[in-house]
């Protein structure tokens, strides 16, 4: 039966829809997210790397192995006659097989272009790195080589290589698939593949080997990376062994592609193969044999002599990474003869001599603050205040609203997202102060806050924490939870500037797919007005916000203008500092 054209486009739009929608609407909500927050330009950028990088890599893999496809249909084309009589289906329609044939062949070089378009979709980041690259004004040891060549460019370099390296074997793969089967099963002949297959497969075959030999190039500088021995870098065995084998590898690799593509006119494969063998028996015994026999039995019985000169080094490109090379070291003398009368000359250094620890104060708080078991105080942070005219040293944490702990007879659809939505002030005491009764003096407590202290808390709402995780919904018909009063409860309203626009039928649409949350669309308590606000971990947040930046594991909280805003250390670090030591963060 034939399907009608208007059913198979409706078909495969359909299903373009379905393969695609998720990442649509992910790329909708984040640009809304990114532009309320004000940082729409950041994503425009990254979204515009990561395009970029994905069709070049889709356009690129589409006519790479499109083209060799193409070629391999017209060298060796398929008789629909002779596989008609091999499927025993005398009846076949020749031209509608071949249109087949046609369309799968589309299809799947489609399907694997897409890949590799998502691919190099992930390169993004190497990429603007790429084009911003700076030299470091240094260079390393062995190759003298800029340090900036090796954070900025080599990484992308090395990824389109592997890239293409990957191109070639997905191409090759099907290729010869395509001219075994043709020549073996449709034609039965006693040769494996024809001359005009020959020739294709040996000459992708020989473009595989010379990016091979590119690679063998690459690969030394890897060895800046790696430890072998006692010193992360090169030693003694990777510059005596594993360098020369490299260098030797790329020779090979060139001239086995010489070998391929000097066999294209010949009948039988015998170069070919006594190339490709002479290649793997080179590698065993040059990269994976000799390097090791070196290190085992020359540089390990004498690694103290043999190392120290690699290990120095290390250690200098060690320094340099981290900048202890610019560290200024001052002896300091204690004083021994210490009196009354320089302590009380010194009274802001000793009021501010920390004598709590935070996990059991972190523990005190919980005890004495949460009010409430739906309030988690998560973590305690060490802050420096003016009070009464002086710097003192303070400990701060902030109560947040943790919904899990919420009971169970209250826990519903309405009230996780429209009503318990943000955590309530926070507590702080000194550091140096124990009470009579073995606690902390809280310079601010309670709910709502008293403060002791003149720093008075305007908004203590928590909307964002350390664990505030699901999403809520802000400035609806409903009253959000605010604190508890005794037997009753204190209701508010949102009101301040963060969330995203959720008023619009579109917008509710939109986030009833990101979220998967059909209830939004029939919810009555959103307004025009309405915002719907997520990502509401600080860690979250800012990982999305700056991918390319290293963030602190712990956000502090602070207290400024009446407010309580969190602060995350940030910074932009690297791996690919040659031949140093690399550390976790």
């Amino acid at each position: 039966m034939q399907i009608p054209r208007s059913v198979r486009i409706l078909g495969i739009s359909l299903l373009v829809l379905w393969l695609t929608h998720q990442p649509i609407i992910d790329v909708l909500v984040d640009w809304q997210w990114f532009d309320t927050i004000g940082y729409v330009g950041v994503f425009e950028t990254m979204l515009t790397a990561r395009l970029g990088a994905g069709i070049a890599g889709f356009i690129v893999a589409a006519l790479v192995i499109g083209l060799n496809v193409r070629w391999a249909f017209r060298a060796a084309p398929i008789n629909p006659m002779r596989l008609a009589m091999l499927t025993g289906d005398v009846g076949l329609d020749a031209d509608r097989l071949l249109r087949f044939i046609r369309v799968a062949g589309v299809l799947g070089v489609g399907f694997l272009a897409f890949m590799f378009g998502l691919g190099a979709m992930s390169l993004w980041l190497d990429v603007l790195t790429f084009i911003a690259a700076e030299p470091f004004g240094m260079t390393d040891v062995v190759f003298g080589r800029d340090v900036g060549f090796y954070i900025f460019e080599l990484p992308l370099i090395a990824s389109l290589h592997n890239m293409a390296s990957a191109l070639l074997v997905v191409t090759i793969l099907p290729v010869a698939i395509y001219h075994v089967f043709q020549q073996v099963y449709i034609n039965r002949s006693q040769e494996i593949l024809s001359p005009p297959a020959r020739k294709q497969v040996l000459l992708l075959m020989g473009l595989l080997f010379l990016v091979s030999a590119l690679g063998w190039w690459l690969d030394r500088f890897g060895l800046l990376y790696q430890k072998q021995g006692a010193v992360w870098g090169i030693g003694y065995a990777d510059l005596h062994a594993r360098l020369p084998a490299f260098w030797a590898m790329m020779v090979v690799s060139i001239g086995v592609a010489l070998a391929l593509i000097s066999s294209l006119k010949q009948t039988n494969l015998r170069r070919p193969v006594t190339a490709l063998g002479g290649y793997f028996l080179v590698r065993l015994l040059l990269v994976s044999a000799w390097p090791g026999v070196v290190q085992e039995y020359s540089v390990r019985p004498n690694e103290l002599g043999m190392e120290s000169e690699f290990l120095v080094s290390n250690i200098e490109a060690t320094r340099t990474a981290y900048a202890l090379d610019r560290v200024e070291v001052r002896p300091f003398e204690a004083a021994e003869d210490l009196t009354l009368a320089d302590v009380q000359a010194h009274p802001e250094t000793v009021e501010n001599i920390r004598v709590w620890d935070d996990k059991p104060l972190l523990t005190t708080y919980q005890q004495l603050q949460e009010i409430r078991l739906y309030y988690d105080f998560v973590d305690v942070d060490v802050d420096r205040y003016e009070i009464d005219g002086r710097s003192r040293q303070v400990m701060l944490a902030a109560r947040e609203l943790n919904y899990a702990n919420v009971p169970q007879t209250a826990q519903s659809w309405f009230n996780e997202h429209f009503q318990y939505t943000h955590g309530y002030g926070l507590t702080m005491s000194p550091v140096n102060i124990v009470t009579e009764e073995g606690l902390p003096d809280l310079f601010i407590q309670d709910i709502p806050p008293e403060s002791s202290i003149g720093i008075e808390i305007d908004r203590p709402e928590v909307y964002y924490g350390e664990v505030t995780n699901q999403y809520v919904l802000v400035d609806t018909k409903a009253k959000e939870f605010d604190y508890p009063m005794g037997d009753q409860n204190a209701y508010t309203k949102y009101a301040g500037e963060g969330g995203v626009a959720i008023g619009t039928l579109a917008q509710q649409t939109l986030f009833a797919l990101y979220f998967q949350e059909l209830d939004i669309l029939l919810t009555n308590y959103l307004t025009p007005q309405s915002k719907v606000m997520f990502r509401r971990r600080i860690q979250d947040r800012v990982q999305t916000l700056a991918p390319f930046l290293t963030f602190e594991r712990d956000p502090y909280l602070v207290v400024t203008d009446g407010r309580m805003r969190w602060m995350i250390d940030a910074y932009t670090t690297t791996d690919r500092f040659p031949y140093s030591e690399p550390s976790s963060f």
